[in-house]
């Protein structure tokens, strides 16, 4: 461990201390202590604990600018008060603690409990009862996304032709080629959109809550059409990564039964019924988040990320951008 990695540390536990100490909390918390470090493409995360054992753990988020770590303050106290507002005993509302701008520190409280990700990856399939239990968490899920839609402002004129733009634009670069979409409608709501709404964000409490951890830095507005897709894509790729697949080869059949749960869970939880023009779009953001993953995976010479999720990865596309054509032929011919 270099030396100014050592000084950030100590600054950076200086500061928690203090930081304590105006919460309320006194001198009981003593020093904090760190528990363990992660890493991700944009940023680093610190888990601390304190001496005082009846204190609750902190995560430290720190960013590459002052900007980011603003943003995603803001970001964070902007979802907890969207989810505040839903009034549900199943959710656990995540509120940002504390806030640097010198040291590019967001302070959360670290969520116990597991991620539904690794439920997906190592989860006991050959249980019926098990597979159950994650339906049924994938469906909670649902409701807890519609919930996040549906208690939110207007949304501007100028918001929704962008949304409306973008989404031709996701569309077109599914299938690869400009497309019509005057006999598609899409009638779902623009919303500010979670945007990084997936499993690996979605923490199961030892108390069974859903806790929705590390929301983006920036909001923007679109379809809800985008967050619906992105889930479904995160529970397909979760259940044919490698690791869950040397486990339990059987259990990506489940992919189709689990996006459908939660897809009811959204439907059951808001007052917009899922139309087939609904699903054309939702396959369509899936296929642009397929076709920009293996576009992503080509470019950067990836050949283990490739070597696992190619082939599925493929079949998976071709399957939606032929029901994308169909649906497409359908309703031109509607209109003739």
């Amino acid at each position: 461990m270099s030396v100014g990695h050592n000084d950030q540390l100590g600054e950076l536990t200086e500061w928690l201390a203090e930081a304590a100490r105006r919460a309320g909390m006194g001198d009981e918390g003593g020093f904090p202590e760190l528990v363990e470090t992660w890493q991700s493409r944009t940023a680093t995360l610190h888990r601390f604990s304190w001496v005082e054992p009846s204190l609750p753990d902190v995560v430290v988020k720190l960013h590459r600018n002052p900007a980011e770590t603003q943003a995603h303050f803001e970001s964070m106290r902007q979802v907890a008060r969207t989810l505040e507002q839903v009034s549900r005993s199943d959710i656990a509302v995540v509120r940002p603690l504390d806030i640097s701008l010198e040291l590019r520190a967001v302070v959360m409280p670290f969520v116990h409990g597991e991620s539904l990700s690794s439920r997906l990856i190592y989860g006991d399939w050959s249980s019926k009862a098990a597979r159950h239990e994650i339906r049924a968490l994938v469906n909670r899920c649902g409701a807890l996304l519609a919930n996040y839609h549906g208690n939110q402002s207007d949304v501007s004129d100028e918001a929704r032709k962008e949304a409306a733009d973008r989404l031709k634009a996701r569309v077109e670069r599914a299938l690869g080629r400009n497309v019509d979409l005057a006999g598609v409608p899409a009638s779902g709501p623009v919303v500010q959109c979670y945007r990084d709404f997936h499993p690996g964000h979605v923490i199961v409490t030892p108390e069974r809550k859903l806790a929705l951890i590390d929301p983006p830095i920036e909001n923007r507005y679109d379809y809800f059409y985008r967050d619906l897709a992105l889930f479904s894509h995160s529970l397909f790729m979760g259940l044919i990564e490698p690791r869950g697949m040397r486990r339990n080869p059987l259990r990506a059949r489940h992919q189709a039964l689990l996006s459908e749960a939660f897809l009811e869970g959204y439907a059951a939880s808001t007052n917009h019924s899922l139309t087939d023009d609904d699903m054309f779009y939702i396959r369509a953001w899936e296929a642009f988040y397929l076709v920009r993953m293996l576009r992503k995976a080509r470019r950067r010479r990836s050949y283990g990320l490739m070597a696992y999720y190619y082939a599925p990865m493929r079949h998976r596309l071709r399957g939606l951008c032929r029901a994308l054509t169909l649906h497409l032929k359908q309703t031109g011919q509607q209109r003739d």
